[in-house]
């Protein structure tokens, strides 16, 4: 072997930002409509799915021709036309698409929506005729305006539907899971078509309703809210209505907010957790919702925003005021939309200047994107600049990271401002479209503020970190412990803040569990400490480990309980396969006790293996309930092994079934396909059985051979539970009554339900599987079932039996390269082979953690820079690294990264490491520093343990 592998890496200090996860963010994108009159963008919507580059749709309209982006430009020979435009971030925000609605007088795009099935619906009116670009769509409807709604594809931008809504001028819509679509506009206060475009209802109009807004519907998709704008006393307010869509749009009730002057509707959404925000604009000191005045009412003689939460119940559970006026001026928003955490983004405008966030800022017509979060803290605020006239229409928030607004802007130029170089629009002499997107700044890290000296006061220390322009994250006001903040900061606005008499810093310390519980369930309790002594609360600490498992759980079908499962972030969910015989449902039917199985491998309140990562794979062989059969089990064998092979080759994968047969029969299909798998390096793991009989009697236990872990069920006492099998087949024994597991019909992480039985026993055994194989990812079926039985306590069950037992370190790491090697059947055992062609030879694919088995990919390292710090990143392999020393492998092999200025003289590189979170078995490492040279060379230098 070649012990030495060195990669170089040329250093030029002017490339490009590194993109973050951060919290501090700043304007990345701004586009400009370019028409001969004029253009307006009405609307947005963004799709974020995480294996692809975030999309956004946007709508509106225009006179005279008409471009953004690349492409052709748009012709219109007469009025208004409508347009909807993609934009997608695959390297920076730009416009993949233009689709066109043509008419001899007017047509206007007013919103879009995406649906469930991805299709993009957009709604409008038109004059006399609408034609949908290239297609056989289109309207004759002499005179109007008239009402209709048309769908697109969002790949291509096709139009591929439209029908006429007669009566409803929609100004807003929502499209359900069906393709249904809901509407508000003139002509009705709500109507529901269904996926043909055939009216199944309409909710009358107020009386004097002059002003429709939005349309949002809640989580549970049984009503909606509109906001609309009507007489009330002597003034025209803004109402509230929450509508019953399973009772035809019957009002549920109304809730009426405004002032004694002017008010303007705002922007109105439904967060996951089922409460309305909304925003309303009050030109008046004294803004009330539902008779309730606004705490800290504005009392100076401008135009204010006010945000609120409503409950279900139509009940405000706050009321705050976007910003105070220190001047005559306006702050209005146009729409709202709240991200997966429940934030509020608002699209806002303002003139004036206005207190935000401790800080004065002055506007002239400019728009403003602006983050409320749950509380009503208004926490995050961008801006634009210079003297345009911005006017922010629609608003989009895909994550808590990445936010966007559209509108239209008129004058010299709108300027939204950042570091790195300020985002300018062209001069429009008459209005034109823009669109913005606003996500994390690069270089930003989260510390630690206080105040040693002459800042006397929490709020002082605040001013300070927003004035370098900050984002505070929590802070703390104590007598025993002082004040401090926490905020994210680039490193010039840490330097600028530490710059200030009396401040000092540290780095906020990111605490996360290692897994211990103090109050774990007794199975749990066990696994730790096989001693019957240890009483309630029973503490347990799961292992940490970063290999991922393949987990391949047959049994029936499982429930995601609502997101319950996603606490565990260890856990990736590949979903359920139902595997059926003729005439069987085609769909699963039952989910209680495979989520229960699940529960106790990974679940994140009862699961023994919580602490590794896992990626699970559900086969339900129970396709009409209660029994299968073992000829669905076989199969659902055999699917497991053409999984991994055709999907994790180079996956650590294990088998878990927790069936038997209801009385003692024999198999040769089940027989052959449990040899199959472990020939293919699947081990598996089998429920002993609870017929208090021979396990030999049954199947698939009496086949329990070599690389087949066999589990019988014990109890509180270390007594085999009365109801287990028992037998040669048995290997060891696991908790098996009384086992802490998800309530599945009110999962919660303080009630628990209690089960009993050889299924439990398995499933936790299943967690210790994993938990070696994420430790030695080598371990074949035989030598997995080697070291689960090592490791058990000795002859603790009645006296003679082993029980399984899962340390609080974890399984010792025990392998080397060559394990590594003939784990993937590399042809050569050398460092310096290149088995698969790509260039990155089997060593370094072994030190990356990377795919020997064919061409990667992932980029091996990674240079960035800002203009001041640099960052130089790369993967270990999660197997290898041992955090109590990263620089030496847990199989011998060191590394340094090194610099030199003119390829000699190599020295170890300054800076600083930091270590991410296990990503597909990786560990990210990062090497940050300030560099001062203008140019540079870095390699990172391997050496392999002999």
């Amino acid at each position: 072997m070649n012990p030495i592998r060195r990669l170089l890496v040329l250093v030029v200090c002017a490339l490009s930002s590194l993109t973050s996860n951060a919290e501090q963010l700043e304007w990345r994108a701004a586009i400009a409509g370019n028409a001969s009159t004029s253009s307006t963008l009405t609307s947005v919507e963004a799709r974020d799915d995480p294996d692809f580059p975030p999309v956004a749709f946007a709508c509106g309209f225009f006179t005279g021709n008409f471009n953004i982006g690349p492409g052709s430009p748009l012709v219109n020979n007469s009025g208004s036309d409508g347009v909807v435009i993609r934009l997608s971030d695959d390297l920076s925000w730009d416009v993949d698409w233009k689709a066109q609605a043509l008419s001899t007088k007017d047509v206007f795009l007013n919103d879009i929506a995406i649906a469930p099935s991805g299709d993009v619906f957009v709604c409008g009116t038109f004059e006399d005729d609408v034609q949908f670009e290239d297609t056989g769509l289109s309207f004759s409807d002499p005179g109007g305006p008239h009402g209709f709604v048309a769908r697109l594809d969002p790949d291509s931008g096709t139009w591929t539907d439209a029908y006429e809504t007669p009566g409803v001028e929609p100004v807003s819509l929502v499209v359900g899971p069906g393709n249904e679509v809901l509407l508000t506009g003139p002509g009705t206060l709500a109507a529901l078509y269904d996926a043909g475009g055939v009216q199944q209802w309409s909710a009358p109009v107020p009386a004097g309703t002059t002003e429709w807004a939005h349309i949002a519907v809640g989580p549970t998709g049984d009503d909606a809210y509109i906001m609309t704008k009507r007489p009330h006393g002597s003034s025209q307010d803004i109402s509230l209505t929450r509508i019953d869509l399973t009772n035809n749009g019957s009002t549920l009730w109304t809730r009426i907010m405004g002032s004694n002057g002017p008010d303007f509707t705002g922007g109105l959404d439904v967060a996951f957790d089922g409460d309305v925000r909304l925003t309303f604009t009050a030109d008046h000191p004294s803004p009330r919702f539902n008779g309730i005045t606004v705490p800290a009412a504005p009392l100076g003689a401008a135009i204010h925003t006010i945000a609120v939460r409503v409950r279900p119940d139509g009940s405000p559970d706050w009321l705050v005021p976007v910003g105070l006026a220190q001047t005559v001026g306006s702050m209005s928003t146009n729409d709202l939309d709240c991200d997966a955490y429940g934030n509020a983004w608002l699209a806002a405008k303002f003139t004036g200047t206005w207190e935000i966030e401790g800080q004065n800022e002055i506007g002239v017509e400019d728009a403003a994107l602006i983050a409320v979060d749950g509380t009503g803290l208004l926490y995050d605020f961008h801006r634009s600049t210079v003297s345009a006239d911005e006017k922010p229409l629609a608003v989009a928030a895909p994550t808590h990271v990445l936010g966007m607004i559209v509108g239209e802007y008129s004058g010299n130029g709108s300027t939204f401002p950042r570091d790195s170089g300020n985002l300018t629009l062209n001069n429009a002499l008459n209005e034109q479209a823009f669109f913005t997107v606003a996500d994390p700044i690069a270089d930003q890290v989260l510390y630690v503020f206080r105040s040693t000296g002459p800042i006397p006061t929490l709020p002082d220390l605040i001013d300070i970190i927003h004035q370098q322009g900050g984002q505070v994250y929590a802070v703390v006001d104590n007598q025993l412990t002082g004040i401090s903040v926490s905020a994210w900061v680039t490193s010039t606005q840490l330097s600028d803040i530490l710059g200030t008499p009396g401040v000092v810093s540290e780095p906020e310390s990111n605490l996360a569990t290692n897994g211990s519980k103090s109050s774990a369930g007794w199975a749990l309790g066990r696994l730790n400490d096989p001693s019957t002594s240890v009483s309630a609360p029973y503490p347990f600490t799961c292992p940490d480990t970063a290999g991922e498992v393949i987990v391949y759980l047959i049994d029936t079908a499982i429930d995601e309980l609502g997101g319950w499962f996603a606490a565990n972030t260890n856990l990736a969910v590949e979903g359920t396969v139902l595997i059926r015989g003729a005439g069987d449902p085609t769909v699963s039917s039952v989910f209680e006790h495979g989520t229960q199985m699940l529960s106790l491998i990974a679940g994140p309140e009862a699961g023994a293996a919580a602490g590794t990562p896992i990626r699970l794979v559900n086969y339900d062989i129970y396709p009409t309930g209660p029994t299968t059969t073992s000829a669905l089990l076989a199969d659902a064998i055999l699917e497991a092994v053409a999984d991994r092979a055709a999907n994790y080759p180079c996956n650590p994968g294990i088998i878990c079934i927790a069936s038997s047969s209801t009385s003692t029969a024999t198999s040769v299909s089940l027989s052959t396909a449990l040899s199959i798998a472990t020939a293919s390096g699947l081990p598996v793991v089998l429920s002993g059985g609870n017929a208090a009989e021979d396990a030999s009697l049954y199947v698939p236990q009496q086949y329990a051979g070599s690389g087949i872990i066999c589990v019988g069920a014990s109890d509180i006492s270390n007594g085999a539970w009365t109801d287990s099998n028992y037998g040669t087949p048995i290997d060891l024994y696991a908790p098996g009554e009384g086992v802490r597991a998800v309530l599945y019909s009110s999962p919660s992480a303080s009630s628990f339900d209690s089960i009993d039985g050889t299924s439990a026993s398995a499933a936790l055994t299943t967690a210790i599987g994993i938990t070696h194989l994420s430790v030695n990812p080598w371990q074949s079926p035989v030598e997995l079932e080697t070291a689960i039985i090592a490791n058990a306590a000795t002859g603790v069950i009645s006296g003679s039996d082993d029980l399984a037992q899962l340390d609080a370190a974890g399984p010792s790491f025990s392998g080397s390269f060559s394990d590594w090697a003939n784990w993937h059947s590399l042809p050569v055992v050398d460092t310096a082979e290149d088995s698969d062609g790509d260039g990155i030879t089997d060593g370094m694919e072994f030190f990356f953690g990377l795919d020997p088995c064919s061409a990667d990919s992932p980029t091996r390292t990674q240079f960035t820079f800002d203009g001041t710090t640099s960052e130089f990143s790369f993967t270990l392999n999660g197997v290898l690294y041992d955090a109590a020393d990263p620089t030496t492998l847990r199989d011998g092999t060191t590394w340094e990264v090194e610099s030199s200025r003119m390829l000699g003289g190599w020295s170890a590189a300054s800076g600083s490491f930091s270590y991410g979170s296990p990503e597909s078995s990786r560990i990210p490492v990062t090497l940050s520093d300030t560099p001062t040279d203008t140019e540079c060379f870095l390699r990172l230098d391997v050496t392999h343990a002999p």
